[in-house]
């Protein structure tokens, strides 16, 4: 028999340039994303949930930020200069690399145009 993968329908969607006033870096055990980087997380299947910090700086206060997380909404918050814990489960520790996105709407809801976007990355590895 088949087993089929089930689609996960994506909250984010999109090819975005970095736009809009403001800056992100995650933070890890292993380093930032400063400058380009891709800090690497270590995992092993006992693990259930990580968790990473967002800095955010000089974000348009007035705007609603949503965090996504390889397309997933993970919440939302009204950045200035913040920074956040986000957990990490499930498809978030899959071995490779990930995008963490923070993107504001001119609507401040996901159907407005994107007028912010700012992305970093991690990657996971196993133990």
């Amino acid at each position: 028999t088949k087993t089929e993968e089930k689609k996960v329908e994506k909250d984010f969607k999109g090819d975005y340039e970095d736009m809009g006033a403001g800056s992100i870096f995650i933070s890890t055990p292993n380093g930032t994303s400063e400058n380009g980087n891709r800090p690497v997380l270590f995992y092993d299947d006992d693990m259930l949930l990580m968790q990473i910090e967002l800095a955010a700086n000089d974000f348009d206060g007035s705007k609603l930020s949503y965090v996504y997380v390889d397309g997933m909404e993970k919440d939302k918050f009204q950045f200035g200069g913040t920074r956040i814990t986000i957990n990490l489960e499930k498809g978030d520790l899959k071995v490779g690399t990930h995008k963490v996105e923070v993107v504001q709407y001119d609507t401040d809801k996901p159907d407005g145009n994107v007028v912010t976007y700012k992305v970093a990355q991690y990657e996971i590895k196993e133990k």
